[in-house]
């Protein structure tokens, strides 16, 4: 199995990357190393640094042919988001409409979409999410399935710097490893089981006796 996660470079993506190569997957990343770092790419993964709006994610994913699309790349820091909406939007949802444009063109099998919440940046995620859901929607003939993880407050080290994980906050909070671990698990299961609506993490979760509470905000 062939999965392509963007932003495979920064700290929650290449915990994921990492997880999926540890049970023998083959993964591609797409990361223009805005907010990543080549040190954090796994060697055993295949890597293209490219932005997810650029033209030339139509040859990436037409020579790759992958069957997932774990999408996290994004537009992250909240000060440009309020600063420069304009920008925040292109990455976040223009961006993640180039990648489902291919992914449909080329055959991916599923779609898991790393949601979030917050300011601008929160929006334009939110924003995506409906995208998500609409592809869905139109998706079913394609046998697409879709899913989107909403993880709450990720525990990065950015996070835990700057303090925001708090002692009124601390049970919202995801470790990196259990982001990981969703999302390894949403790569299992019948892709035309999901097409047609959105399965959210925590479902997921359940059937595979695992705590939600634990993982989702």
């Amino acid at each position: 199995m062939n999965i392509c996660v963007t932003g495979g470079a920064g700290f929650i993506g290449s915990h994921i990357v990492d997880a999926y190569i540890n049970q023998g997957y083959t993964v591609c990343i797409i990361d223009n190393l805005s907010g990543g770092t080549r040190g954090n790419i796994n060697e055993k993964a295949k890597f293209y640094e490219c932005d997810i709006t650029s033209p030339e994610i139509e040859k990436i994913f037409e020579h790759e042919r992958f069957d997932i699309l774990n999408h996290h790349a994004a537009q992250i820091d909240v000060r440009i988001s309020v600063r420069n909406p304009k920008f925040d939007a292109v990455t976040n949802i223009i961006g993640g409409l180039n990648l489902y444009e291919f992914a449909r063109r080329f055959g991916v099998k599923k779609i898991i979409f790393a949601s979030s919440g917050g300011t601008v940046y929160g929006m334009c995620k939110a924003a995506l999410e409906r995208f998500t859901t609409g592809l869905a929607s139109e998706a079913s003939n394609d046998s697409i399935g879709v899913n989107v993880i909403s993880p709450g407050l990720v525990a990065t080290p950015g996070v835990l710097h700057h303090g925001l994980v708090t002692e009124a906050n601390k049970d919202m909070a995801t470790p990196v490893e259990h982001m990981a671990e969703a999302c390894l698990h949403l790569v299992h299961g019948d892709p035309s089981v999901n097409s047609g609506h959105i399965t959210y993490a925590a479902d997921v979760l359940k059937e595979f006796k695992l705590n939600p509470a634990e993982l989702l905000a």
